[in-house]
């Protein structure tokens, strides 16, 4: 690798950069040749409503790859560089076979050893969700961002546990989704952290602070993106007042992108869809210059910097007609009184 290669990981995000199939090892050695040469996409994925996943594509007409005595097996662990002097590490998870197609999905170690905690884990004294799933992750060893104790989030005492009467032997990964989804939350696992906590909090709408949480923890500000530029090719968009939610797809390039899921970032010079957006999604593959990034907004966006109380249902706001219409005035209402045409 180059100076100026190594320059630029440095500073892309986890699992973006310049990597190649040289990058990755299992079980800390090199990938052995046959598996090389039959690779023909290595994706890894990075999203805020699961764990981050490296996926192997690999070609083997002659089925010499899946009756190899180096094929992948229960345990094996995959690295790659995470451009910041340490490494993103994934575990076997699953073999999908179609033909002459071998699809290989690996996930997140940390995830993969939270999957191995079992039992009924519960505290007397512990009757927050956050300081629930923070005590598991620190007893562990994995890092945890997310609100703790603090009742404008969860005002109410809620039971928390790993492990259910119909289901006693829960692992604790499963039992951080079935909570996140009981409350409304969102729960992921992005570079070997976990974040866990409700829309709001992510959205920086409960303490409106300098940075938000995400930004925070990966030392960034909230940067401005437009298009055309060394780390942005195009950003598109489906601006539809009328959905709970806005989508925004961020076509960027891998050697440059920075950003992590669960990060705000501001655009700028797309039309109505300029403001703050929360980035959802990343897909990347090694074979591609370029790669996705996926971004979401509450509708109408002013709430992402000013918002109501919603309720919340499976992490997004599930609004009624007559909120939506109440909404809808209220957009129109601050822009008459700021002299302003509201986009609707």
């Amino acid at each position: 690798m180059s100076k100026q290669q190594k320059h630029v990981l440095k500073y892309t995000a986890p699992g973006f950069g310049p990597l190649s199939i040289s990058d990755i090892s299992v079980n800390g050695k090199i990938i052995p040749v046959d598996f090389y040469n039959a690779i023909n996409s290595v994706m890894i994925t990075r999203s805020i409503n699961g764990a981050s996943t490296l996926t192997l594509l690999l070609t083997d007409p002659t089925r010499s790859i899946l009756r190899s005595k180096n094929f992948f097996k229960n345990g094996d662990t995959i690295e790659i560089p995470d451009g910041n002097g340490h490494y993103l590490q994934f575990v076997f998870m699953q073999v999908n076979k179609a033909s002459d197609q071998i699809q290989v999905t690996f996930e997140s170690i940390q995830v993969n050893r939270l999957r191995t905690i079992f039992g009924i884990l519960n505290s007397s004294n512990i009757t927050d969700a956050g300081a629930f799933v923070q005590s598991i992750c620190q007893a562990h060893n994995i890092h945890f961002i997310g609100p703790v104790n603090d009742p404008r989030i969860q005002p109410t005492v809620y039971a928390v546990s790993s492990g259910t009467g119909s289901n006693p032997y829960e692992d604790a990964w499963t039992s951080f989704q079935r909570i996140a989804g009981t409350l409304g939350w969102r729960c992921w696992e992005s570079a070997g952290v976990i974040f866990f906590g409700p829309d709001d909090y992510w959205f920086n709408q409960i303490d409106q602070a300098p940075v938000p949480p995400v930004n925070a923890w990966f030392k960034h500000s909230t940067p401005t993106l437009k298009e055309f530029h060394e780390d942005v090719m195009l950003i598109d968009y489906d601006w539809n007042m009328g959905s709970p939610f806005g989508d925004l797809t961020i076509t960027c390039m891998v050697d440059y992108w920075q950003y992590n899921p669960g990060e705000i970032v501001k655009v700028s010079g797309v039309g109505p869809a300029d403001g703050y957006w929360l980035i959802s999604a990343m897909q990347r593959d090694f074979f591609n210059a370029q790669a996705t990034v996926t971004a979401t907004v509450p509708m109408p966006q002013i709430y992402a910097v000013n918002p109501p109380i919603l309720p919340l249902l499976a992490g997004r706001p599930n609004y009624t007609q007559a909120q939506l219409a109440q909404y809808r005035q209220e957009v129109i209402n601050l822009a008459n009184a700021q002299g302003t045409t509201p986009v609707l």
